[in-house]
């Protein structure tokens, strides 16, 4: 069984969710923009930790996008995203549905994940839930979620264990270490 209370002893992997040009048309340009620092803010603290970044990438269409739009699935403009790091590919909206994402995340040892991006309402809630499936602890970022309505982003971060850098400082990986 999951033990959910205690992020102080998990070991902890950053799982950045479909934060791609074709998720930033519209209100949802906005939001990537506002969710850039946090989200690039984590994957510093979880690089210098040591422990994994792992990147979501939506596979075929998002919503609305441009038939003249270059490159659709790749990642937004600055995001911290470097060619070592580990990107799995999906098709649903659960990271964890029909992927690989949770024997990546066994291999690297992980037991809890920080999931932030892309879009709050849908993608986001699907795969921190489905991370509880796979026996994964999960906590959502704050302040590292988008969504085209704040509302939504609210209602997603009231709903789960949210947590920010301090909540992710107290855990046995990041403490002592000079963010």
């Amino acid at each position: 069984m999951i033990q959910t209370a205690d992020i102080e002893e998990k070991s902890l992997a950053l799982v950045v969710v479909d934060m791609q040009n074709k998720f930033t048309q519209g209100p949802l340009l906005e939001a990537s923009r506002g969710i850039l620092p946090a989200v690039n803010s984590a994957i510093s603290m979880f690089r210098e930790a040591g422990r994994p970044v792992v990147f979501i990438r939506m596979e075929g269409e998002g919503h609305g996008i441009p038939e003249d739009m270059e490159d659709p699935d790749g990642f937004v403009p600055g995001l911290d995203v470097l060619d070592t790091d580990t990107v799995v590919d999906k098709a649903e909206m659960n990271a964890f549905c029909r992927t690989r994402l949770a024997d990546v995340l066994r291999t690297m040892g992980v037991d809890g994940v920080v999931v932030c991006g892309l879009v709050s309402r849908w993608c986001v809630i699907s795969t921190y839930f489905g991370a509880y499936d796979n026996d994964i602890c999960p906590y959502l970022l704050k302040g590292g979620s988008g969504s085209s309505d704040p509302v939504d982003t609210g209602n997603v971060e009231a709903v789960c264990r949210t947590i920010g850098p301090e909540g992710i400082r107290a855990n046995r990986d990041f403490r002592a270490r000079p963010y």
